[in-house]
Order: structure tokens, then sequence, then C-alpha cells
């Protein structure tokens, strides 16, 4: 059998301007090329050969994953282990649910402290209790911003590292030729993030429709419109997230 190692080329350029980037074993020196072609033939000339490629959805980074026998035959991983990054990324997968679930509850938090500012305002309220009605609002509003805008950062963080953890294992698994030689903890490891990644792409959609839904509070409260704007440019912060999601539900298609 052979045994196979891999490596990840980062190839970003922005503005005719390259920026590029080796993440694997040996040494290909890929910040002193011009540009993408030039890495792509020196990882060539090393025995590297390229096994697959993504674009990130922004359309300047694409990552080139690569692999080539190992001179020393043995397993990357080690033979009668698991893969090293399988808990690390078992952990990852955690991490962004519980992140979700987290974003979710803010945005429940958002939805509950609308409505009761809501049926104060139909209560008929005094000219000086609306401003303070108001008042209330934004301070509470722009504290639950700042907690979302932390999470969404860390949530598009993580859904970029499970995107590397799933295109390692489909590349593994492309590389081995006799599906009953598959490794197992690889199809354990897609098998649960399909399971996942459902639920998440509707959580997704719940907090478009939330977005949505505050040109509302937008139209009703113009002294909110500062913080409407703030909370709308984070929600607008996970479309990334949304896209890789949706990859992976087409990635994942094929795995039982």
């Amino acid at each position: 059998m052979t045994f196979w190692e891999y490596g990840r080329l980062e190839a970003d350029e922005v503005s005719g301007t390259w920026k590029l980037a080796w993440h694997g074993p040996g040494s290909v020196a890929a910040e002193g090329c011009n540009d993408d072609v030039a890495a792509l033939n020196l990882a060539g000339a090393q025995g590297w050969e390229l096994a697959g490629l993504a674009q990130s959805t922004a359309g300047y980074t694409t990552r080139y994953t690569f692999k080539r026998p190992r001179a020393d035959g043995q397993s990357q991983t080690g033979q009668g282990r698991k893969p090293a990054l399988a808990s690390e990324s078992v952990v990852r997968v955690r991490q962004f649910a519980q992140c979700t679930d987290s974003l979710a509850e803010l945005i429940r938090e958002f939805s509950t402290l609308i409505k009761t500012t809501t049926a104060q305002m139909r209560s008929g309220p005094s000219r000086t209790e609306i401003q303070a009605i108001n008042t209330r609002l934004a301070a509470n509003i722009s504290g639950l911003i700042d907690r979302y805008a932390a999470q969404v950062s860390t949530h598009n963080r993580l859904a970029l590292q499970v995107s590397d953890d799933i295109r390692a294992r489909l590349v593994l698994l492309a590389a081995t030729s006799d599906p009953s030689q598959a490794d197992e903890s690889a199809v354990r490891y897609l098998q649960s993030v399909k399971r996942l990644a459902g639920s998440w792409q509707s959580g997704l959609d719940q907090v478009q429709l939330f977005s949505s839904s505050l040109e509302t509070l937008k139209a009703r409260s113009p002294a909110l419109a500062e913080q409407v704007d703030r909370l709308r440019a984070e929600i607008a912060k996970m479309s990334t997230t949304r896209e890789l999601v949706e990859q992976w539900l087409r990635d994942l298609d094929d795995i039982g």
C-alpha cells in the first residue's frame, strides 16, 4: 500500500500582487515565487502531485492541495493510529456548533428586546417616555451587537478551519482506490459534519430573515438607524460561512 503525505499551497492575488504560503511537510519556498504558476511548478519539481483545489468565496485566495508518496513508506498519521488532526477536527466542529447555537441565542435576545419595546410603544407613552424607551433600547442593542460581532468573527474563523478539515479528508478518501481500505475515522467525521450541516444551514436562514426584519425597526425608530446598520453589517459578514456550509452539503452529498 502506498502511504501519502499532504501539503497545501495558499495563493492570494489582490490587485496584481501575489501572497503565497506553503503549509505541509518539506520546504516549498512559495514566498519567493512571482505567482501561483511558479509555485505550482516548484512543488511539482519536488515530487508533489496536485490532488485538489478550492477557491474562497471572496474570489481571491486559492488553496491547492498536494500529495506525494512518503519516502519512509509510513502513513503520515502513523501506523495503527488515528489521524493526528482527528481529535482537533472534532473539537473544531463542536466549537462551531456551539458558536452557531450562541448566535441563535443572541438573535432570540434581539427579537425579545424588540418585541418588548414594540409593546411599550403601543401602550401610548408620552414623548418623554418614548425618548427614555429609545435610549434604553439603543444601549441594550449596542451591547448585544458587540457580543454578536465577537461571535461572528469566531464563527467565520472556525468555518474556514472546518472547510480545510473537510477537504483534507475528501482528498484522503479520493486517494484510496479500494473503498474497503478507506480511513474509517475520516468517513465518520464527514458523516457527522453532513448530519449537522443541514441544521446549521437552517439556522443561517433564520438569521437572514431576522436581518430583513430589521428594516421595519429602523423605519419605526430612526434614532436606532446607526445600531440597526451596525447589526446588519455584522450579519452580512456571515455570508461567507453561509456559502461554506452550502458547499459542505454539496461536497458531502455522496457521503453516506
